[in-house]
């Protein structure tokens, strides 16, 4: 559940409604994973929006490489360890 969250956020900050209809998970558990992850510094809640860290960028590529046999295609793989390098690489929008 973790690695959807982040991601989801690799593609810019979203709020807590946004991040649901993304994720598909009950208002209860998305509020749980996203307290696990502020407090864990993987996201960062400001201004009423929730962004991937840099950490969380780091995190989420390591659990893509350990998470190989996941539902991504290859193609979606590629893409979303693409994303992630960008947000790990862009000077804004990353904490």
């Amino acid at each position: 559940m973790i690695l959807e969250v982040l991601a989801t956020l690799c593609r810019g900050p979203q709020n807590f409604d946004e991040l649901s209809n993304e994720c598909s998970m009950s208002d209860e558990h998305l509020r749980s994973v996203m307290a696990a992850t502020v407090y864990a510094g993987l996201v960062d809640y400001q201004r009423k929006s929730y962004r991937l860290t840099k950490k969380g960028a780091r995190t989420a590529i390591y659990l893509l490489a350990v998470n190989e046999w996941m539902d991504f295609s290859n193609r979606e793989y590629r893409e979303l360890m693409r994303a992630l390098d960008t947000r790990l690489n862009a000077d804004a929008g990353v904490a």
